[in-house]
């Protein structure tokens, strides 16, 4: 390391710096490339980085104080412009600070335990044009509610379309013995080692989904929108009414009132959303995005009977929600 006296700080040989929104596995991944290292040799020997069960798990989910520490320290970062790529990023507006930053309402795919290979878990979503023009992962494509580009206006992807495994960059180095590797591009399959955009055929959004996306985006940027005063008080309920219309429970009310309304068919998965398909999400979040904007008849409420005690049962829901729900 080198002490660079104007940062009063001992600097890493080398630094790159962030890009827009990026992840803070994809820095760390780009990061440990440039000295021809496996992240995890990276972080164990030149760090000296030891709790690999963050690693295992999710190491974007919340920000590592060891690692927040270590390169506020040692790069011309600031602890800002570290700790903004990490998902916990997004307390304030998709969860509260108590709240559990991976449960069903908050808004996070879960990535699983990367050396488990009997649950398959599409957590890492990508767009091909941007993977493909800028090289690396972006944070609001680990979003339950990002299913379109909105620099590209494409449909996001959640696996390898070659093989269909879910994107995980660090296991790409899984079949090297050596630590010191050449240098290798985030963008292929950890799998079949095929680039994530070869083959791909552009298909442009519906612009319906193009505006959904934007309402969801906006409400998120800004911490609020027209309907709700709060962000995550938006958020929770699309997600809770989105999980609500795809469940096959007896009695579904409020199911019966979106197919009748909507006139469509729906198939039910019992699965949480955080598990759904980004294809199940895009047919099922933008209906229910359309519904929480909506003025609600009271007739329809009365013949379908859904009351606040039906669609809230558990208390859950913010109190603007109620309103519509007047009878």
């Amino acid at each position: 390391m080198v002490y660079i006296p104007s940062l009063n700080k001992t600097i890493i040989p080398i630094c790159l710096k962030p890009n827009h929104d990026e992840l803070f596995s994809s820095w760390l991944f780009r990061l440990s490339n440039e000295y021809n290292l496996k992240p995890y040799t990276f972080l164990q020997n030149y760090i000296g980085f030891t709790d690999f069960k963050s690693l295992r798990r999710d190491l974007d989910l919340s920000g590592n104080s060891f690692l927040i520490d270590f390169f506020t320290s040692h790069t011309p970062l600031r602890r800002n412009k570290i700790k903004k790529m990490f998902l916990s990023d997004y307390s304030g507006k998709l969860f509260t600070e108590t709240s559990k930053k991976y449960s069903t309402y908050s808004n996070i795919l879960p990535l699983g335990l990367s050396n488990r290979e009997n649950k398959k878990q599409y957590g890492l979503q990508y767009c091909p044009n941007c993977l493909k023009e800028n090289g690396y992962y972006k944070k609001n494509w680990r979003l339950i509610t990002s299913l379109v580009c909105l620099k590209c206006y494409c449909y996001l992807k959640d696996r390898c379309e070659n093989c269909g495994n879910p994107i995980n960059f660090f296991k790409i180095f899984t079949s090297k013995n050596t630590s010191e590797i050449d240098y290798t591009h985030i963008d292929i399959c950890f799998d079949c080692k095929k680039k994530l955009f070869q083959n791909y055929q552009f298909k442009r959004a519906t612009e319906e989904h193009i505006s959904y996306q934007r309402y969801i985006n906006g409400t998120i940027k800004n911490g609020y929108n027209n309907t709700c005063n709060y962000s995550f008080f938006y958020i929770k309920p699309l997600l809770y009414f989105s999980g609500l219309l795809k469940s096959s429970r007896k009695s579904n009310k409020f199911r019966e009132y979106i197919i009748d309304i909507q006139r469509f068919i729906l198939n039910a998965n019992e699965s949480s959303i955080e598990f759904w398909s980004i294809e199940e999400r895009l047919e099922i979040l933008p209906l229910v995005n359309k519904f929480l904007r909506s003025d609600i008849q009271n007739e329809h409420l009365r013949f379908y009977k859904l009351s606040k005690g039906y669609v809230d049962s558990e208390k859950i829901l913010p109190y603007w929600i109620y309103k519509k729900f007047l009878f």
